[in-house]
């Protein structure tokens, strides 16, 4: 799968696709020229250039090459979480967590959350309960290959989609608009906003 990098984030506020797994894979110089324009066109208008970081983790390599971008062209910049706190998933009491307990109970909001997150290998929210759901649904929370099959079937040929694969599309229908409240929120602020984004991350 070829990855997509957004030159320019008003892309993310006009259009409307499935997240996909981040690819991780990329060739690194995809990365600086994403970055090296993004930096260029914020110097050009005149703004300083905030860095949205997907997923909410600071410090990574890419957030340190816009850092080390932005120093030498002389643009002041600010590194931002993209992920809005109300549609966060990470967060116990965020709207999408909300809504996950209300379609599918608590066991499914967790088991939902789980298969998510793991399926891209993050198992930091793994429960008993949750782990019970998915066996009931017949995937195994201890393979990750198993619960990302289950949340992103479309990614299989001739894979059926099931409820983890239905409340997969509404965990990112629910993210995405949160993200683009978090970028005009960064916009009106005066800033120039970008980031690079895995396959599909917003399309």
């Amino acid at each position: 799968m070829k990855p997509l990098y957004l030159f320019e984030i008003n892309k993310l506020l006009k259009r409307d696709g499935t997240l996909e797994p981040e690819d991780h894979d990329a060739p690194a110089k995809n990365y600086r020229r994403a970055l090296l324009k993004q930096v260029a066109a914020a110097k050009k208008s005149g703004k300083p250039y905030a860095y949205g970081r997907e997923g909410g983790v600071a410090g990574r390599d890419r957030e340190e090459l816009a850092a080390r971008i932005s120093k030498r062209l002389g643009v002041k910049m600010h590194g931002f979480n993209l992920e809005h706190p109300d549609t966060d998933i990470e967060r116990d009491n965020s709207r999408t967590m909300r809504y996950l307990k209300k379609k599918y109970g608590q066991d499914g909001a967790e088991g939902a959350r789980h298969s998510f997150l793991a399926g891209q290998g993050d198992s930091r929210y793994k429960t008993k309960r949750g782990n019970r759901f998915l066996k009931r649904l017949g995937i195994n929370p201890k393979s990750k290959r198993s619960m990302y099959r289950g949340s992103f079937p479309e990614d299989f040929k001739g894979e059926k989609q099931g409820p983890m694969g239905v409340a997969q599309q509404s965990m990112n229908r629910l993210r995405r608009a949160g993200v683009r409240r978090r970028i005009k929120a960064m916009q009106k602020q005066g800033y120039h906003v970008g980031g690079t984004f895995g396959s599909g991350h917003f399309e």
